[in-house]
């Protein structure tokens, strides 16, 4: 009856230990979690950065676009230039 005992002390304080242990844990968590609460941007914020995203994103379509624009009529006078000056013909 005494090793019954001792074995059932021995698992109430183990059980205790992992209660406050867990306890610390939510504690702690919670008390992160009510800082970063504190430093989060409004509602209104995170739409305008939507907002930006999105005509950032259309201002990079734009500008892509005028990039290809630009090397296809580079490329059409490179292939001009080549057709009208060396159009076959050899130099001697």
């Amino acid at each position: 009856m005494l090793l019954f005992s001792f074995i059932r002390l021995a698992d109430y304080l183990i059980v205790n230990t992992m209660h406050v242990l867990a306890v610390n844990s939510v504690s702690t968590l919670l008390n992160f979690l009510s800082e970063q609460l504190a430093n989060t941007p409004t509602l209104a914020d995170i739409q305008g950065w939507n907002k930006q995203d999105e005509e950032a994103a259309e201002e990079d379509k734009e500008s892509k676009e005028a990039d290809e624009d630009a090397k296809v009529s580079a490329g059409n006078i490179d292939v001009s230039f080549w057709n009208r000056n060396c159009s076959g013909k050899r130099r001697q």
